[in-house]
Protein backbone atom coordinates (compact mmCIF):
# COMPACT_ATOMS: atom_id res chain seq x y z
CA UNK A 1 0.00 0.00 0.00
CA UNK A 2 2.07 3.29 -1.20
CA UNK A 3 1.50 6.27 1.42
CA UNK A 4 1.95 9.99 0.52
CA UNK A 5 2.48 13.34 2.77
CA UNK A 6 -0.36 15.90 1.61
CA UNK A 7 -1.87 18.68 2.86
CA UNK A 8 -5.97 19.07 1.54
CA UNK A 9 -7.00 22.57 0.53
CA UNK A 10 -10.35 22.18 0.90
CA UNK A 11 -13.52 19.92 1.17
CA UNK A 12 -15.11 17.86 -1.38
CA UNK A 13 -19.15 17.37 -1.79
CA UNK A 14 -18.07 13.70 -0.82
CA UNK A 15 -17.24 14.26 2.52
CA UNK A 16 -13.65 14.18 1.84
CA UNK A 17 -10.59 16.33 2.19
CA UNK A 18 -9.43 17.51 -1.27
CA UNK A 19 -5.70 17.15 -2.04
CA UNK A 20 -3.09 16.12 -5.13
CA UNK A 21 -1.73 12.75 -5.63
CA UNK A 22 1.88 12.26 -7.29
CA UNK A 23 0.01 12.38 -10.77
CA UNK A 24 -1.39 15.85 -10.13
CA UNK A 25 -5.18 14.45 -10.13
CA UNK A 26 -7.09 15.52 -7.22
CA UNK A 27 -7.07 12.91 -4.22
CA UNK A 28 -10.00 12.87 -1.82
CA UNK A 29 -8.57 11.92 1.48
CA UNK A 30 -11.20 10.49 3.94
CA UNK A 31 -10.72 10.68 7.59
CA UNK A 32 -8.43 14.18 6.59
CA UNK A 33 -8.96 17.61 6.95
CA UNK A 34 -8.22 21.04 4.86
CA UNK A 35 -5.05 22.50 6.22
CA UNK A 36 -3.90 19.18 8.24
CA UNK A 37 -0.81 18.11 7.34
CA UNK A 38 -1.20 14.47 6.81
CA UNK A 39 -0.05 11.16 5.77
CA UNK A 40 -2.03 9.34 2.74
CA UNK A 41 -2.50 5.59 2.44
CA UNK A 42 -3.81 4.94 -0.97
CA UNK A 43 -6.86 2.89 -1.46
CA UNK A 44 -8.15 3.68 -5.07
CA UNK A 45 -6.22 4.86 -8.04
CA UNK A 46 -9.18 5.75 -10.54
CA UNK A 47 -8.23 7.79 -14.17
CA UNK A 48 -9.94 11.19 -12.96
CA UNK A 49 -8.67 10.88 -9.25
CA UNK A 50 -7.34 8.80 -6.06
CA UNK A 51 -8.67 7.77 -3.40
CA UNK A 52 -7.04 7.43 0.36
CA UNK A 53 -7.53 7.38 3.84
CA UNK A 54 -6.13 9.83 6.32
CA UNK A 55 -3.69 6.92 8.20
CA UNK A 56 -1.66 9.34 10.31
CA UNK A 57 -1.69 13.30 11.50
CA UNK A 58 1.65 15.28 12.34
CA UNK A 59 -0.25 18.08 14.18
CA UNK A 60 -3.75 17.23 14.46
CA UNK A 61 -6.40 19.65 13.61
CA UNK A 62 -8.18 21.67 16.78
CA UNK A 63 -11.20 20.40 15.40
CA UNK A 64 -10.07 16.44 14.89
CA UNK A 65 -11.64 13.98 17.33
CA UNK A 66 -11.92 10.11 17.51
CA UNK A 67 -14.63 9.04 15.03
CA UNK A 68 -17.31 7.11 17.65
CA UNK A 69 -17.22 4.02 15.15
CA UNK A 70 -14.62 1.61 14.53
CA UNK A 71 -16.02 0.83 11.16
CA UNK A 72 -16.18 4.79 10.02
CA UNK A 73 -13.52 4.64 7.04
CA UNK A 74 -14.83 0.98 5.60
CA UNK A 75 -18.49 1.71 6.19
CA UNK A 76 -18.14 5.28 4.87
CA UNK A 77 -21.63 6.34 5.38
CA UNK A 78 -20.30 8.81 7.74
CA UNK A 79 -16.90 10.50 6.13
CA UNK A 80 -17.27 14.01 8.81
CA UNK A 81 -17.20 11.71 12.09
CA UNK A 82 -13.31 12.26 12.79
CA UNK A 83 -14.90 16.79 13.44
CA UNK A 84 -16.98 17.72 16.27
CA UNK A 85 -20.18 19.15 15.60
CA UNK A 86 -19.07 22.65 15.05
CA UNK A 87 -16.70 21.56 12.55
CA UNK A 88 -18.76 19.92 10.70
CA UNK A 89 -21.32 22.57 10.27
CA UNK A 90 -18.37 25.01 8.77
CA UNK A 91 -17.32 21.44 6.65
CA UNK A 92 -20.85 21.66 5.31
CA UNK A 93 -21.35 24.97 4.50
CA UNK A 94 -18.07 25.55 2.72
CA UNK A 95 -19.14 22.44 0.49
CA UNK A 96 -22.58 24.14 -0.28
CA UNK A 97 -20.74 27.34 -0.86
CA UNK A 98 -18.58 26.37 -3.00
CA UNK A 99 -21.07 24.41 -4.85
CA UNK A 100 -23.17 27.65 -5.18
CA UNK A 101 -20.11 29.27 -5.96
CA UNK A 102 -20.66 31.89 -9.02
CA UNK A 103 -24.32 33.03 -8.59
CA UNK A 104 -25.98 36.07 -6.96
CA UNK A 105 -27.77 33.68 -4.64
CA UNK A 106 -28.45 34.63 -0.82
CA UNK A 107 -26.17 31.70 0.57
CA UNK A 108 -27.21 30.43 4.30
CA UNK A 109 -24.82 31.51 6.54
CA UNK A 110 -25.65 29.11 9.43
CA UNK A 111 -26.92 25.63 9.01
CA UNK A 112 -30.81 24.37 11.24
CA UNK A 113 -29.64 21.38 13.25
CA UNK A 114 -31.56 19.28 15.98
CA UNK A 115 -28.16 19.01 17.57
CA UNK A 116 -28.65 15.44 18.06
CA UNK A 117 -24.79 13.88 16.59
CA UNK A 118 -26.28 9.44 17.67
CA UNK A 119 -29.15 7.59 17.69
CA UNK A 120 -31.32 9.61 15.27
CA UNK A 121 -31.97 7.50 12.00
CA UNK A 122 -35.21 6.17 12.08
CA UNK A 123 -34.30 4.08 8.60
CA UNK A 124 -31.62 1.55 7.98
CA UNK A 125 -31.16 0.00 4.71
CA UNK A 126 -29.01 -3.32 4.28
CA UNK A 127 -28.07 -5.71 2.00
CA UNK A 128 -28.16 -8.99 1.89
CA UNK A 129 -25.18 -10.52 0.17
CA UNK A 130 -22.24 -13.49 0.88
CA UNK A 131 -18.56 -13.10 2.26
CA UNK A 132 -15.37 -13.84 0.50
CA UNK A 133 -16.13 -17.39 2.28
CA UNK A 134 -20.05 -17.87 0.91
CA UNK A 135 -21.18 -17.33 3.90
CA UNK A 136 -24.66 -15.06 4.26
CA UNK A 137 -23.63 -11.43 5.30
CA UNK A 138 -26.07 -8.68 6.40
CA UNK A 139 -24.41 -4.97 5.68
CA UNK A 140 -24.01 -2.02 3.61
CA UNK A 141 -22.03 -2.07 1.02
CA UNK A 142 -18.18 -0.74 1.24
CA UNK A 143 -16.74 2.36 0.40
CA UNK A 144 -14.66 1.18 -2.33
CA UNK A 145 -17.61 -1.07 -3.50
CA UNK A 146 -15.59 -4.28 -2.08
CA UNK A 147 -17.36 -7.35 0.63
CA UNK A 148 -20.06 -6.14 2.35
CA UNK A 149 -19.54 -4.28 6.37
CA UNK A 150 -21.44 -5.51 9.15
CA UNK A 151 -22.51 -2.48 11.67
CA UNK A 152 -24.28 -3.75 14.79
CA UNK A 153 -22.98 -1.45 16.49
CA UNK A 154 -23.85 2.07 14.03
CA UNK A 155 -23.75 4.93 16.36
CA UNK A 156 -25.99 6.52 14.47
CA UNK A 157 -28.90 4.44 14.68
CA UNK A 158 -31.71 4.10 16.96
CA UNK A 159 -31.31 1.03 18.88
CA UNK A 160 -35.03 -0.29 18.11
CA UNK A 161 -32.97 -0.62 14.75
CA UNK A 162 -30.14 -2.61 15.63
CA UNK A 163 -32.32 -4.88 17.89
CA UNK A 164 -34.37 -5.13 14.32
CA UNK A 165 -31.13 -6.21 12.43
CA UNK A 166 -29.86 -8.29 15.07
CA UNK A 167 -33.22 -10.15 15.21
CA UNK A 168 -33.23 -10.06 10.94
CA UNK A 169 -29.95 -11.52 11.06
CA UNK A 170 -30.65 -14.21 13.44
CA UNK A 171 -33.79 -15.12 11.65
CA UNK A 172 -32.29 -15.08 8.15
CA UNK A 173 -29.03 -17.45 9.17
CA UNK A 174 -31.15 -19.74 11.12
CA UNK A 175 -34.17 -20.37 8.00
CA UNK A 176 -31.08 -20.90 5.51
CA UNK A 177 -32.45 -18.01 3.11
CA UNK A 178 -30.72 -17.98 -0.42
CA UNK A 179 -29.08 -14.38 0.19
CA UNK A 180 -29.00 -12.94 -3.56
CA UNK A 181 -25.12 -12.91 -5.27
CA UNK A 182 -24.15 -11.90 -8.78
CA UNK A 183 -27.81 -12.02 -10.09
CA UNK A 184 -28.67 -15.40 -8.19
CA UNK A 185 -30.34 -16.29 -4.98
CA UNK A 186 -33.37 -15.31 -2.70
CA UNK A 187 -33.05 -12.37 -0.71
CA UNK A 188 -31.69 -9.24 -1.96
CA UNK A 189 -32.40 -6.45 0.54
CA UNK A 190 -34.13 -4.93 4.22
CA UNK A 191 -35.42 -1.95 5.00
CA UNK A 192 -35.93 -1.21 8.49
CA UNK A 193 -38.05 1.84 9.56
CA UNK A 194 -38.94 3.11 13.01
CA UNK A 195 -42.05 5.12 13.88
CA UNK A 196 -40.84 8.38 16.05
CA UNK A 197 -44.63 8.51 17.20
CA UNK A 198 -45.01 4.84 19.02
CA UNK A 199 -41.56 3.57 18.49
CA UNK A 200 -42.27 0.45 17.01
CA UNK A 201 -40.76 -0.65 13.58
CA UNK A 202 -41.44 -1.59 10.10
CA UNK A 203 -39.48 -4.37 8.09
CA UNK A 204 -39.59 -4.29 4.30
CA UNK A 205 -38.29 -7.41 2.34
CA UNK A 206 -37.00 -7.10 -0.87
CA UNK A 207 -36.69 -10.41 -2.88
CA UNK A 208 -36.29 -11.72 -6.57
CA UNK A 209 -39.97 -14.19 -6.24
CA UNK A 210 -42.09 -14.83 -4.06
CA UNK A 211 -41.29 -18.09 -1.94
CA UNK A 212 -42.94 -19.75 1.22
CA UNK A 213 -39.38 -19.21 3.32
CA UNK A 214 -39.59 -15.59 2.98
CA UNK A 215 -42.99 -15.75 4.17
CA UNK A 216 -41.64 -18.10 7.06
CA UNK A 217 -38.92 -15.20 7.73
CA UNK A 218 -41.62 -12.39 7.86
CA UNK A 219 -43.51 -14.21 10.77
CA UNK A 220 -39.84 -15.17 12.36
CA UNK A 221 -38.70 -11.43 12.45
CA UNK A 222 -41.77 -10.29 14.04
CA UNK A 223 -41.68 -13.47 16.34
CA UNK A 224 -38.03 -12.38 17.44
CA UNK A 225 -38.06 -8.62 17.58
CA UNK A 226 -40.63 -7.18 19.89
CA UNK A 227 -40.59 -3.48 18.13
CA UNK A 228 -41.50 -4.89 15.47
CA UNK A 229 -44.95 -3.98 14.07
CA UNK A 230 -45.57 -5.09 10.53
CA UNK A 231 -43.04 -7.08 7.93
CA UNK A 232 -43.67 -6.28 4.23
CA UNK A 233 -42.58 -7.84 1.03
CA UNK A 234 -41.68 -6.39 -1.96
CA UNK A 235 -40.31 -8.59 -5.54
CA UNK A 236 -37.38 -6.90 -7.70
CA UNK A 237 -35.95 -9.66 -9.64
CA UNK A 238 -34.65 -6.54 -11.85
CA UNK A 239 -30.55 -6.25 -12.43
CA UNK A 240 -28.78 -3.44 -10.15
CA UNK A 241 -29.24 -1.76 -7.04
CA UNK A 242 -32.46 -0.44 -7.02
CA UNK A 243 -34.58 -1.35 -3.97
CA UNK A 244 -37.66 -0.61 -5.13
CA UNK A 245 -39.66 -1.34 -8.84
CA UNK A 246 -42.64 0.31 -9.46
CA UNK A 247 -45.26 -0.53 -12.36
CA UNK A 248 -44.49 1.41 -15.81
CA UNK A 249 -48.74 3.05 -15.09
CA UNK A 250 -49.55 5.02 -11.91
CA UNK A 251 -52.61 3.95 -10.48
CA UNK A 252 -53.36 0.74 -8.34
CA UNK A 253 -52.09 -1.29 -5.46
CA UNK A 254 -48.98 -0.71 -4.03
CA UNK A 255 -46.46 -3.85 -4.67
CA UNK A 256 -46.28 -4.71 -1.32
CA UNK A 257 -47.63 -7.87 0.20
CA UNK A 258 -48.13 -8.07 3.87
CA UNK A 259 -46.49 -11.23 5.42
CA UNK A 260 -47.28 -10.42 9.14
CA UNK A 261 -48.45 -7.77 11.65
CA UNK A 262 -49.29 -4.29 10.00
CA UNK A 263 -49.04 -3.18 6.85
CA UNK A 264 -48.38 0.93 8.03
CA UNK A 265 -46.44 2.72 10.25
CA UNK A 266 -47.71 5.31 12.51
CA UNK A 267 -45.65 9.03 12.06
CA UNK A 268 -46.43 12.61 13.14
CA UNK A 269 -45.16 16.11 11.20
CA UNK A 270 -47.18 19.36 11.83
CA UNK A 271 -49.33 18.14 14.33
CA UNK A 272 -50.46 15.33 11.62
CA UNK A 273 -50.99 11.96 12.35
CA UNK A 274 -49.70 9.77 9.07
CA UNK A 275 -49.78 6.35 8.43
CA UNK A 276 -47.19 5.48 5.97
CA UNK A 277 -46.48 2.49 3.48
CA UNK A 278 -44.04 0.54 3.15
CA UNK A 279 -41.42 2.02 0.46
CA UNK A 280 -43.05 5.95 0.90
CA UNK A 281 -40.21 8.49 1.42
CA UNK A 282 -40.37 10.23 5.31
CA UNK A 283 -37.75 11.86 6.41
CA UNK A 284 -35.04 10.12 8.82
CA UNK A 285 -34.67 12.99 10.85
CA UNK A 286 -38.17 13.91 11.99
CA UNK A 287 -37.34 16.61 14.22
CA UNK A 288 -35.41 18.55 11.33
CA UNK A 289 -38.37 18.27 9.21
CA UNK A 290 -40.24 19.90 11.40
CA UNK A 291 -37.97 22.99 11.11
CA UNK A 292 -37.98 22.64 7.65
CA UNK A 293 -42.10 22.76 8.04
CA UNK A 294 -42.37 25.54 10.30
CA UNK A 295 -40.00 28.22 8.28
CA UNK A 296 -42.17 27.62 5.47
CA UNK A 297 -45.28 27.89 7.04
CA UNK A 298 -43.47 30.98 8.47
CA UNK A 299 -42.54 32.53 5.02
CA UNK A 300 -45.82 32.08 3.70
CA UNK A 301 -47.54 33.67 7.01
CA UNK A 302 -48.89 36.25 4.28
CA UNK A 303 -50.22 34.71 1.74
CA UNK A 304 -52.66 32.40 4.04
CA UNK A 305 -55.19 33.54 2.24
CA UNK A 306 -54.03 31.31 -1.04
CA UNK A 307 -54.53 27.90 -2.00
CA UNK A 308 -51.57 25.27 -1.49
CA UNK A 309 -50.26 22.69 -4.14
CA UNK A 310 -48.07 20.41 -2.82
CA UNK A 311 -46.07 19.05 -5.56
CA UNK A 312 -44.08 15.79 -5.69
CA UNK A 313 -46.15 14.88 -2.04
CA UNK A 314 -45.63 11.60 -0.85
CA UNK A 315 -48.33 10.90 1.86
CA UNK A 316 -49.41 14.45 2.16
CA UNK A 317 -46.79 14.79 4.82
CA UNK A 318 -46.44 18.88 4.24
CA UNK A 319 -49.50 19.29 2.31
CA UNK A 320 -51.57 18.32 5.31
CA UNK A 321 -50.13 21.09 7.21
CA UNK A 322 -50.27 23.54 4.29
CA UNK A 323 -54.15 22.78 3.35
CA UNK A 324 -54.92 23.20 7.41
CA UNK A 325 -53.15 26.78 7.51
CA UNK A 326 -54.35 28.13 3.73
CA UNK A 327 -57.55 26.59 4.18
CA UNK A 328 -56.83 24.36 1.15
CA UNK A 329 -54.55 22.30 -0.68
CA UNK A 330 -53.38 19.84 -3.91
CA UNK A 331 -50.83 17.50 -3.64
CA UNK A 332 -49.29 15.58 -6.31
CA UNK A 333 -47.45 12.57 -6.59
CA UNK A 334 -46.60 9.74 -9.31
CA UNK A 335 -45.43 6.46 -6.74
CA UNK A 336 -47.99 4.06 -6.94
CA UNK A 337 -50.20 3.54 -4.08
CA UNK A 338 -49.20 7.03 -1.85
CA UNK A 339 -52.16 8.96 -3.19
CA UNK A 340 -54.75 6.93 -1.76
CA UNK A 341 -52.43 6.91 1.66
CA UNK A 342 -52.45 10.64 1.44
CA UNK A 343 -56.21 10.74 0.87
CA UNK A 344 -56.54 8.32 4.01
CA UNK A 345 -54.35 10.80 6.09
CA UNK A 346 -56.45 13.77 4.83
CA UNK A 347 -59.15 12.21 6.40
CA UNK A 348 -57.73 10.93 9.45
CA UNK A 349 -56.94 14.46 10.10
CA UNK A 350 -60.10 15.89 9.19
CA UNK A 351 -58.40 18.32 6.47
CA UNK A 352 -59.30 19.86 3.15
CA UNK A 353 -57.43 18.55 0.78
CA UNK A 354 -57.30 17.15 -3.36
CA UNK A 355 -54.49 14.64 -3.92
CA UNK A 356 -53.57 14.06 -7.75
CA UNK A 357 -51.89 10.44 -8.82
CA UNK A 358 -49.99 10.73 -11.68
CA UNK A 359 -46.39 12.86 -13.32
CA UNK A 360 -46.63 15.96 -12.62
CA UNK A 361 -45.40 16.96 -16.06
CA UNK A 362 -48.80 14.85 -17.34
CA UNK A 363 -51.20 16.87 -14.50
CA UNK A 364 -50.02 20.59 -15.07
CA UNK A 365 -52.79 20.79 -17.08
CA UNK A 366 -55.55 20.21 -14.52
CA UNK A 367 -53.47 21.43 -11.85
CA UNK A 368 -53.46 24.81 -13.85
CA UNK A 369 -57.47 24.34 -14.55
CA UNK A 370 -58.13 24.37 -10.67
CA UNK A 371 -55.85 27.36 -9.60
CA UNK A 372 -54.69 29.21 -12.26
CA UNK A 373 -55.69 33.00 -11.62
CA UNK A 374 -55.62 32.35 -7.48
CA UNK A 375 -52.29 33.51 -6.45
CA UNK A 376 -51.05 30.09 -5.36
CA UNK A 377 -48.31 29.22 -3.70
CA UNK A 378 -46.44 26.33 -4.75
CA UNK A 379 -43.90 24.05 -3.27
CA UNK A 380 -42.08 21.32 -4.49
CA UNK A 381 -40.14 18.55 -3.73
CA UNK A 382 -38.44 16.24 -6.23
CA UNK A 383 -36.29 13.30 -6.12
CA UNK A 384 -32.55 14.26 -6.21
CA UNK A 385 -32.24 14.78 -9.79
CA UNK A 386 -34.36 18.20 -9.49
CA UNK A 387 -37.08 19.55 -11.65
CA UNK A 388 -37.95 18.95 -15.42
CA UNK A 389 -37.77 22.18 -17.49
CA UNK A 390 -41.47 21.41 -18.31
CA UNK A 391 -42.64 21.53 -14.56
CA UNK A 392 -40.59 25.21 -14.41
CA UNK A 393 -42.66 26.60 -17.22
CA UNK A 394 -45.87 24.98 -16.22
CA UNK A 395 -45.43 26.13 -12.52
CA UNK A 396 -44.83 30.13 -14.08
CA UNK A 397 -47.80 29.82 -16.10
CA UNK A 398 -49.75 29.17 -12.25
CA UNK A 399 -48.91 32.92 -11.80
CA UNK A 400 -48.14 31.79 -7.94
CA UNK A 401 -47.59 34.23 -5.35
CA UNK A 402 -44.45 32.26 -3.86
CA UNK A 403 -43.01 29.08 -4.64
CA UNK A 404 -40.75 26.88 -2.50
CA UNK A 405 -38.39 24.42 -3.84
CA UNK A 406 -36.69 21.63 -1.62
CA UNK A 407 -33.72 20.31 -2.27
CA UNK A 408 -30.54 17.47 -1.25
CA UNK A 409 -28.54 18.21 -3.97
CA UNK A 410 -27.05 21.67 -3.97
CA UNK A 411 -26.06 21.23 -8.10
CA UNK A 412 -29.37 20.34 -8.55
CA UNK A 413 -30.84 23.02 -7.06
CA UNK A 414 -28.53 25.62 -8.21
CA UNK A 415 -30.06 24.43 -11.81
CA UNK A 416 -33.97 24.49 -11.22
CA UNK A 417 -33.36 28.11 -9.36
CA UNK A 418 -31.90 28.95 -12.86
CA UNK A 419 -34.75 27.99 -14.38
CA UNK A 420 -36.98 30.00 -12.51
CA UNK A 421 -34.93 32.78 -12.33
CA UNK A 422 -35.07 32.82 -16.47
CA UNK A 423 -38.75 32.02 -15.34
CA UNK A 424 -39.23 35.66 -13.95
CA UNK A 425 -38.95 34.61 -10.15
CA UNK A 426 -36.32 35.86 -7.01
CA UNK A 427 -35.00 34.17 -4.91
CA UNK A 428 -35.54 35.67 -0.74
CA UNK A 429 -33.69 33.11 0.79
CA UNK A 430 -32.08 29.87 0.90
CA UNK A 431 -32.02 27.82 4.21
CA UNK A 432 -30.23 24.86 5.02
CA UNK A 433 -31.04 21.96 7.34
CA UNK A 434 -28.44 18.80 8.66
CA UNK A 435 -30.91 16.42 8.28
CA UNK A 436 -28.06 13.67 8.42
CA UNK A 437 -25.26 14.61 11.54
CA UNK A 438 -22.19 12.88 10.48
CA UNK A 439 -22.62 13.38 6.85
CA UNK A 440 -21.95 16.12 3.97
CA UNK A 441 -26.02 15.66 3.08
CA UNK A 442 -27.69 18.94 3.23
CA UNK A 443 -31.04 19.62 3.09
CA UNK A 444 -32.23 22.89 1.42
CA UNK A 445 -34.94 25.06 1.26
CA UNK A 446 -35.04 27.68 -1.27
CA UNK A 447 -38.31 30.25 -1.21
CA UNK A 448 -38.83 32.53 -4.03
CA UNK A 449 -41.53 35.45 -5.01
CA UNK A 450 -42.40 36.44 -8.68
CA UNK A 451 -40.98 39.62 -9.64
CA UNK A 452 -44.28 41.03 -10.41
CA UNK A 453 -47.01 40.08 -8.25
CA UNK A 454 -50.19 38.11 -9.72
CA UNK A 455 -53.11 39.47 -10.40
CA UNK A 456 -55.57 37.57 -8.67
CA UNK A 457 -59.06 36.71 -10.51
CA UNK A 458 -60.51 34.03 -8.59
CA UNK A 459 -61.10 33.15 -5.20
CA UNK A 460 -59.35 29.89 -3.99
CA UNK A 461 -61.10 26.36 -3.58
CA UNK A 462 -63.74 25.62 -1.13
CA UNK A 463 -62.84 23.96 2.12
CA UNK A 464 -63.51 20.27 1.73
CA UNK A 465 -62.72 17.29 3.94
CA UNK A 466 -61.18 14.23 2.00
CA UNK A 467 -63.17 11.04 1.71
CA UNK A 468 -61.66 8.27 3.69
CA UNK A 469 -60.80 5.92 1.26
CA UNK A 470 -59.62 2.16 1.55
CA UNK A 471 -56.36 0.79 2.19
CA UNK A 472 -54.45 0.21 -0.86
CA UNK A 473 -51.66 -2.29 0.29
CA UNK A 474 -51.89 -5.73 -1.18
Amino acid sequence: MKRWQTTPSRWHPSGAALATDPRGLPLWVYGGIPGEVADVDLILRRPKHSTGHCAETREPHPARRKPGCKRVFSCGACPLMHLDPAAQLRAKRDILHRELSGQALPLPQTIATAGVEEGYRRTLRVVIGRSPHGRTRIGVQRRDGGELVTIPDCPVTTPALLRTLKGLSFAIHDLDVSPYHDGRGLLRHAVMRQSSVDETVQVTLIATRRARIVDELGRAIQGTVADVSGVLLHINDAPGRRLFVWPDEPGGPRPFRLLSGQPRLAERLGGMRLAIGAGTFFPANPPVAEMMLTDLLADWEDLRERPAVDLYCGVGATTLPLARAHGWAMGVDSVPGVIGDARENASRNKVGATFLEGPVRDLLPEIHQRVAGRGAVVRLDPSRRGVDPEVIEGVRELEPSAVCLVASDPRSLSRDLDGFRAAGFVVRSIRAYDMLPQTPHLDLQAELRPARPPTIQRRGPRRRIARRSAPTES
